[in-house]
């Protein structure tokens, strides 16, 4: 008489591993496919109301340093970033012999302080040309163009307009990164 169990393959146990691992990455491959940063994006870095200020008195624009904020953001992971703490780095470049970087650390330029690396990135733009830009989109199109970055266009987008929407209100600062009194940094 034949056994009546059905042992189980090993293709099957895999397959039902596998299965088993589903509702552990759903919620991740969603926020992947949405676009949406993890939760620690969604708070407010008082570092955004510091490299506004930054580039406002570099001579940028409110709207160029608007969408530039948002760049340095993106760039840095919401101002979390290694490379924006322990470099001062402000905007993710790496290390090509500019001027007020201190030198090199993990391929990224290092700076002494956050004026310092704005100072490298309005360099950077008098290279690239100040525009006209008339929207984020063109902005976003041209740094693409000179190579600034190498995801898709859509996605470097995406990520500046989501912080463009988290710290800015109808093109101006929140309230809440303005401090009071005289300028300066945080």
């Amino acid at each position: 008489m034949k056994n009546a169990k059905k042992s189980l393959t090993p293709g099957v146990i895999t397959l039902l591993g596998l299965l088993s691992l589903v509702p552990l990455v759903l919620p991740l491959l969603s926020s992947l496919i949405s676009g949406k940063y993890p939760k620690k994006m969604t708070s407010l870095n008082k570092d955004a109301g510091t490299i506004y200020r930054l580039l406002i008195n570099s001579g940028f624009s409110e709207r160029v340093a608007m969408w530039g904020t948002a760049q340095s953001a993106h760039e840095t992971d919401n101002f979390t970033s290694p490379i924006y703490r322990n470099n001062l780095n402000a905007f993710g470049m790496t290390y090509v012999g500019q001027k007020e970087a201190r030198g090199e650390k993990n391929g990224y330029a290092w700076y002494e302080s956050q004026p310092d690396s704005i100072k490298d990135y309005k360099r950077l733009f008098k290279i690239y040309g100040f525009g006209p830009w008339s929207t984020v989109e063109s902005f976003v199109n041209m740094l693409k163009e000179k190579k600034y970055f190498e995801a898709p266009t859509a996605e470097y987008l995406k990520g500046v307009r989501y912080f463009i929407d988290l710290y800015f209100i109808n093109g101006k600062l929140k309230k809440e990164l303005i401090p009071a009194g005289a300028g300066g940094t945080w």
